[in-house]
């Protein structure tokens, strides 16, 4: 079986977490559980059924938060955590890292594994409550799930908290659009631009919004303006939201090239692009398997 590809960050991440864990070898495994340890096998379902370690016990990476104190009622007992490649054991041994499992739920969504991605955002939110980063990913696992009424409501509330936090501004946006509430996701945009002013994603996402409502004009003024702030400003505009941008008017070309442009500059945002609904009109084209390819994600 091949190796999965990981993302520097989230290996960083995986790092951190081992510098706080003790790592020991299979003899060492051996020579405890004839003690008192007990080995936990954090992996997924499918993965224990296919094989596991003789005496091991069976708790997934997604709900051992919610469920180890069932299993192992005693918190003396010496645990043994063991997956696949040592990444969910060593975070599965840190649970009070919330940027540990706020970027595990991100790896989940782009998996497609939407319900373990919300609680894993949920728990990193528990951890952190008044932080508005670790609210937001509630609110875009919700969203990448197709829940998107509680996605809306998740970034209220996170806007609530930061009233000019731009990310959740154009997420409930998004949300809204998909909820076929264009007047509402246009006005939210509009008030996020009077809150935070001019910043290039918002107005990526205001000239797909105004786009999708017939005003071409609006749209490509916006457009306009995005193009104006990248070559006066010197302020990178990211070619993954401008490609959203020139889909509300239904550039299918110029939102490809854009995409391709994202691709080369690695631009983090393109790994949504397999998972975010307004690429919808792409999903049927060549050039977008293509580019799914590409990043391993088809």
């Amino acid at each position: 079986m091949a190796h999965k590809q990981h993302s520097p960050g989230f290996l960083k991440i995986v790092d951190d977490a081992k510098s706080r864990v003790r790592e020991i070898s299979v003899q060492e495994t051996l020579s405890d559980m004839a003690g008192d340890a007990r080995l936990i096998d954090v992996r997924e379902d499918h993965e224990w059924q296919e094989c596991h370690a003789k005496g091991a016990e069976h708790v997934s990476k997604g709900i051992i938060e919610r469920d180890i104190e069932t299993l192992v009622p005693d918190k003396d007992d010496y645990l043994i955590l063991y997956c696949g490649g040592g990444y969910r054991a060593a975070l599965a041994a840190n649970p009070s890292s919330e940027l540990a499992h706020r970027c595990y739920a991100f790896l989940l969504v782009i998996q497609g594994r939407h319900d373990d991605a919300v609680r894993a955002a949920e728990l990193a939110r528990e951890l952190d409550p008044l932080c508005l980063v670790p609210s937001l990913s509630v609110a875009w696992a919700r969203y990448a799930a197709g829940s998107y009424a509680q996605a809306a409501s998740e970034c209220r509330h996170t806007i609530e908290m930061g009233p000019a936090y731009v990310p959740a501004i154009r997420l409930l946006a998004a949300a809204l659009l998909e909820m076929d509430d264009i007047p509402g996701a246009i006005a939210s945009l509009e008030e996020g631009r009077r809150r935070a002013g001019d910043h290039p994603q918002l107005l990526a996402w205001l000239a797909h919004a105004r786009g999708l409502t017939g005003d071409e004009t609006a749209a490509s003024r916006l457009i306009a303006e995005l193009r104006s702030i990248e070559d006066t400003r010197g302020t990178y505009v990211s070619p993954y939201h401008l490609a959203i941008a020139y889909l509300g008017s239904g550039s299918l070309d110029a939102a490809f090239g854009s995409l391709n442009q994202a691709f080369a500059d690695r631009d983090p945002a393109i790994a949504h692009l397999a998972i975010e609904p307004r690429f919808d009109p792409l999903r049927g084209d060549s050039r977008y398997n293509q580019l799914l390819r590409l990043m391993n994600l088809n």
